[in-house]
């Protein structure tokens, strides 16, 4: 889904990764360290067995965008009458006025 104009769309997805699987063991304790790059392409296994669905789950949902958008041109949805822009125009107007500066429009005015 547009994270502009809230319509479905498709994206293909074709990302490649790197692993690296090492048999779950008990933290030594070895206390704080810096995470390096090897961390980050490691993960464990129990059991002698890897869960090859968790794990293309993940790096499904690590190769999605985190602002998907189904064109870099999509206008999304106006904020006033919610009509998608890439289908129609409105004549809503787009201005905002701060109501917390009211007041000093007011005395503006008064002036």
């Amino acid at each position: 889904m547009c994270s502009r104009c809230l319509e479905p769309f498709t994206l293909p997805v074709d990302a490649s990764f790197d692993l690296r699987y090492h048999p779950h063991a008990l933290n030594t304790g070895e206390g704080e360290r810096e995470v390096e790059e090897d961390d980050l392409t490691t993960a464990f296994y129990e059991n002698e067995t890897i869960d090859l669905g968790l794990l293309m789950a993940e790096q499904f949902y690590l190769a999605l965008p985190m602002k998907p958008l189904c064109s870099v041109e999509c206008k999304g949805l106006c904020p006033e009458c919610g009509a998608n822009l890439n289908r129609a125009t409105c004549t809503c107007t787009r201005g905002w006025e701060d109501p917390r500066f009211a007041v000093l429009k007011r005395l503006k005015g008064e002036s």
